[in-house]
């Protein structure tokens, strides 16, 4: 594993004033609730919704904005629109679960990370992550703390078994990100596709459950200073 990994990271689950339960591994939510807030040292990720669609397409508009996206880039604010409705439905069904990433001290959008289960992936734990980081934050740790904070979501709330992660060529920026998040480079950009006949656009990177607990139950800390400095986040999931 990369020693850019976090160590331990305390986990709250806050319900509203009826009733609180602390995150453990014999008690998960199988299925996020609609309004939630799950916090790290810097930002605060909540599900996407219509406020964030001119955010998403103002970014667009930016000439570094390819290089900050992990999947197809929207070509229209509707194409945005779309895409957020999709994901407010798949939201609703579990299939998929698009956050978006404030800055808790200026409430500045940093951009936002989907987790998506490929079919009927989810009874096994197996779930796939896209991102989009604004330009302006795209180097600074905020960049980390966003993939890192939603892999922890995963992993400790969801009981993900399994985290794939495409990056396209030539991110070595994100490339980066995902190896010091835990991330292992699994099949290379470029490399035939058996699904496809065709070579990968994009490089594989893993990361598993199991290669998780020992990354976070090891005396290691995230920090790398070519990613910003990035500090052990106190984690906390707000059911509202």
């Amino acid at each position: 594993m990369p020693s850019g990994v976090a160590s331990q990271w305390n986990k709250v689950i806050t319900m509203d004033t009826r009733s609180r339960i602390v995150a453990s591994p014999a008690r998960r939510v199988v299925q996020l609730p609609r309004f939630f807030r799950w916090f790290s040292n810097q930002c605060v990720l909540r599900q996407v919704d219509v406020s964030d669609v001119p955010r998403i397409w103002k970014a667009v508009l930016y000439p570094e904005y390819e290089s900050c996206w992990s999947s197809a880039m929207a070509c229209s604010e509707r194409e945005v629109a779309d895409l957020v409705h999709a994901a407010q439905s798949d939201w609703q069904r579990g299939t998929r679960y698009m956050m978006a990433a404030h800055r808790k001290q200026t409430q500045e959008f940093v951009g936002w990370i989907s987790a998506r289960a490929p079919h009927d992936a989810t009874k096994h734990g197996v779930w796939s992550l896209e991102w989009f980081i604004h330009p302006e934050f795209i180097t600074s740790s905020l960049t980390l703390e966003v993939i890192a904070a939603g892999t922890d979501l995963l992993m400790n709330v969801l009981d993900a078994r399994v985290l794939r992660a495409d990056c396209p060529a030539g991110h070595t920026h994100f490339e980066e990100v995902l190896q010091a998040a835990g991330f292992a480079p699994h099949v290379p950009a470029g490399s035939l596709d058996p699904a496809t006949g065709r070579a990968r656009a994009q490089a594989l990177y893993v990361l598993t459950q199991r290669d998780w607990q020992l990354a976070h139950g090891a005396q290691n800390t995230i920090g790398p200073t070519t990613l910003g400095g990035y500090t052990q986040p106190k984690l906390e999931l707000s059911l509202l």
